[in-house]
């Protein structure tokens, strides 16, 4: 289940704790069911020098380039509001089942598990923003809860080749303390 889910009309409130009223959702995101599930740890191979530069290992590079058939996920390190864009960290990979092996310039990417809130949200992805800085100003506040020390990560259920940018739907996980 998810915390918040993907709406046309971009409209809803966040789940409320009591009767308290809710504050308006960012565009891409509407009220839908609500759960803090516990996500299971997963894992991504990604090549250590970047999708562009391949002379080391074309043929891992194809397999990972090809792995819309497998999910593909983003990990995001730091926190854009506090580290410099230049300087931010970010992994994207497909994912595969813990302790894959891997050789160079592959390398294997884990993402712990535990209570994460997840929001999906449909849009561009260029839009994603929005969804973050409802979740952290918003939701996070009026939630009780506190944010984990792992990073975040998206999931991208659709292809972009495939939809339309608007048609896009991204699960954004974010771990939580227990």
């Amino acid at each position: 289940m998810v915390c918040c889910q993907v709406g046309a009309d971009g409209q809803g409130s966040p789940p409320p704790r009591s009767s308290e009223s809710s504050a308006e959702l960012p565009h891409g995101l509407s009220q839908g069911g609500y759960g803090l599930p516990p996500a299971t740890a997963k894992s991504i191979i990604t090549l250590t020098s970047g999708f562009r530069d391949t002379r080391g290992n074309r043929k891992s590079a194809r397999q990972i380039k090809r792995g819309w058939a497998r999910s593909w996920i983003g990990v995001y390190h730091d926190d854009p509001s506090e580290v410099a864009e230049a300087a931010l960290r970010s992994d994207v990979g497909i994912a595969v089942p813990p302790g894959t092996a891997t050789e160079d310039p592959v390398r294997l990417v884990d993402i712990p598990g535990g209570r994460h809130a997840v929001l999906r949200f449909k849009g561009a992805y260029a839009e994603l923003h929005g969804a973050y800085s409802w979740f952290f100003g918003s939701w996070l506040p009026q939630s009780g809860h506190e944010p984990g020390d792992a990073p975040c990560f998206e999931e991208y259920l659709t292809n972009p080749r495939d939809v339309a940018p608007a048609d896009n739907i991204t699960e954004i996980h974010i771990p939580l303390r227990d």
